[in-house]
Protein backbone atom coordinates (compact mmCIF):
# COMPACT_ATOMS: atom_id res chain seq x y z
CA UNK A 1 0.00 0.00 0.00
CA UNK A 2 1.46 3.36 -0.95
CA UNK A 3 0.91 6.76 0.61
CA UNK A 4 -0.96 7.98 -2.47
CA UNK A 5 -3.61 5.25 -2.15
CA UNK A 6 -4.46 6.25 1.42
CA UNK A 7 -4.46 10.01 1.37
CA UNK A 8 -7.41 12.26 2.01
CA UNK A 9 -7.06 15.31 -0.19
CA UNK A 10 -8.35 18.78 0.59
CA UNK A 11 -8.29 21.56 -1.95
CA UNK A 12 -7.29 24.88 -0.41
CA UNK A 13 -8.79 28.24 -1.31
CA UNK A 14 -5.84 28.72 -3.65
CA UNK A 15 -6.73 25.52 -5.52
CA UNK A 16 -3.70 23.58 -4.24
CA UNK A 17 -4.25 20.05 -2.96
CA UNK A 18 -3.19 19.38 0.62
CA UNK A 19 -3.34 16.05 2.40
CA UNK A 20 -2.58 14.23 5.60
CA UNK A 21 -2.45 10.48 6.09
CA UNK A 22 -1.58 8.20 8.96
CA UNK A 23 0.83 5.31 8.59
CA UNK A 24 3.05 3.42 11.07
CA UNK A 25 2.87 5.95 13.95
CA UNK A 26 3.46 8.89 11.62
CA UNK A 27 1.32 11.53 9.98
CA UNK A 28 2.47 12.36 6.48
CA UNK A 29 1.16 15.80 5.57
CA UNK A 30 1.51 18.01 2.52
CA UNK A 31 0.95 21.68 1.86
CA UNK A 32 1.90 23.66 -1.24
CA UNK A 33 5.57 23.96 -0.20
CA UNK A 34 6.53 20.67 1.41
CA UNK A 35 5.69 17.18 2.61
CA UNK A 36 6.54 16.30 6.22
CA UNK A 37 6.53 13.07 8.19
CA UNK A 38 5.54 13.76 11.81
CA UNK A 39 5.97 11.20 14.59
CA UNK A 40 2.61 10.82 16.37
CA UNK A 41 4.40 10.62 19.75
CA UNK A 42 5.97 14.06 19.24
CA UNK A 43 2.69 15.92 18.62
CA UNK A 44 1.63 18.01 21.61
CA UNK A 45 -1.22 20.02 20.09
CA UNK A 46 -3.20 20.55 16.90
CA UNK A 47 -4.90 23.91 16.41
CA UNK A 48 -7.43 24.97 13.79
CA UNK A 49 -7.69 28.64 12.86
CA UNK A 50 -10.22 29.40 10.13
CA UNK A 51 -9.47 26.95 7.31
CA UNK A 52 -5.86 26.27 8.38
CA UNK A 53 -4.77 23.49 10.73
CA UNK A 54 -1.40 23.64 12.48
CA UNK A 55 0.26 20.60 14.02
CA UNK A 56 2.72 21.51 16.80
CA UNK A 57 5.33 18.84 17.45
CA UNK A 58 8.87 18.14 18.63
CA UNK A 59 10.94 19.56 21.44
CA UNK A 60 11.94 22.57 19.37
CA UNK A 61 8.35 23.66 18.84
CA UNK A 62 8.09 22.70 15.18
CA UNK A 63 4.88 23.61 13.34
CA UNK A 64 3.31 22.44 10.13
CA UNK A 65 0.32 24.30 8.68
CA UNK A 66 -1.99 23.09 5.93
CA UNK A 67 -5.66 23.06 4.96
CA UNK A 68 -7.72 20.28 6.45
CA UNK A 69 -10.41 19.96 9.08
CA UNK A 70 -9.68 19.24 12.70
CA UNK A 71 -12.13 16.34 12.49
CA UNK A 72 -10.01 14.60 9.85
CA UNK A 73 -6.91 14.90 12.04
CA UNK A 74 -8.88 13.78 15.09
CA UNK A 75 -10.06 10.65 13.23
CA UNK A 76 -6.46 9.77 12.36
CA UNK A 77 -5.26 10.27 15.95
CA UNK A 78 -8.19 8.54 17.68
CA UNK A 79 -6.75 5.05 17.43
CA UNK A 80 -3.72 6.04 19.53
CA UNK A 81 -5.67 7.00 22.70
CA UNK A 82 -3.10 9.74 23.28
CA UNK A 83 -5.13 12.77 22.22
CA UNK A 84 -8.16 14.67 23.43
CA UNK A 85 -10.18 17.41 21.76
CA UNK A 86 -10.59 20.09 24.45
CA UNK A 87 -12.72 22.46 22.38
CA UNK A 88 -13.80 22.91 18.79
CA UNK A 89 -10.42 24.31 17.71
CA UNK A 90 -7.81 22.36 19.70
CA UNK A 91 -6.63 18.78 20.17
CA UNK A 92 -3.95 18.15 22.81
CA UNK A 93 -1.73 15.21 23.62
CA UNK A 94 -2.60 13.71 27.00
CA UNK A 95 1.12 13.15 27.55
CA UNK A 96 1.83 16.88 27.34
CA UNK A 97 -0.70 17.93 30.00
CA UNK A 98 0.93 19.31 33.12
CA UNK A 99 -2.22 20.26 35.04
CA UNK A 100 -5.86 21.23 34.74
CA UNK A 101 -7.62 23.91 36.81
CA UNK A 102 -11.25 22.84 37.17
CA UNK A 103 -12.46 26.22 38.44
CA UNK A 104 -11.18 28.21 35.48
CA UNK A 105 -11.36 25.34 32.95
CA UNK A 106 -7.74 26.05 32.06
CA UNK A 107 -5.39 23.37 30.79
CA UNK A 108 -1.64 23.78 31.26
CA UNK A 109 0.78 21.94 28.97
CA UNK A 110 4.39 21.03 29.77
CA UNK A 111 5.74 23.77 27.50
CA UNK A 112 3.93 26.61 29.37
CA UNK A 113 1.06 26.75 26.88
CA UNK A 114 -2.43 27.26 28.32
CA UNK A 115 -5.81 26.55 26.74
CA UNK A 116 -9.42 26.95 27.79
CA UNK A 117 -11.38 23.70 27.91
CA UNK A 118 -14.98 23.70 26.70
CA UNK A 119 -17.41 23.21 29.58
CA UNK A 120 -19.00 20.23 27.82
CA UNK A 121 -15.56 18.54 27.47
CA UNK A 122 -14.36 19.21 31.04
CA UNK A 123 -15.99 16.18 32.67
CA UNK A 124 -14.51 13.76 30.13
CA UNK A 125 -11.08 15.37 30.51
CA UNK A 126 -11.23 14.96 34.30
CA UNK A 127 -12.14 11.32 33.84
CA UNK A 128 -9.16 10.78 31.54
CA UNK A 129 -6.79 12.56 33.89
CA UNK A 130 -7.96 10.89 37.10
CA UNK A 131 -5.22 8.94 38.93
CA UNK A 132 -7.31 5.75 38.94
CA UNK A 133 -7.47 5.68 35.15
CA UNK A 134 -3.76 6.47 34.82
CA UNK A 135 -2.73 3.81 37.30
CA UNK A 136 -5.07 1.22 35.78
CA UNK A 137 -3.61 1.80 32.34
CA UNK A 138 -0.15 1.06 33.79
CA UNK A 139 -1.39 -2.01 35.70
CA UNK A 140 -0.47 -0.46 39.06
CA UNK A 141 -2.59 -1.08 42.12
CA UNK A 142 -2.39 0.88 45.34
CA UNK A 143 -2.46 -0.99 48.64
CA UNK A 144 -2.63 0.34 52.18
Amino acid sequence: MTFKENKETTTSKTGINHYCLEQNNYLVCENRDEIVKININEIYQVIQNDYLTTIHYGKRGNKFTFTTTLSKIENKLDKYDLFFRINRNIIVSLKSIKSYNKKSNTLYLDNRITHKVAVRRAKELCRLLSPEITLASKNITLTK
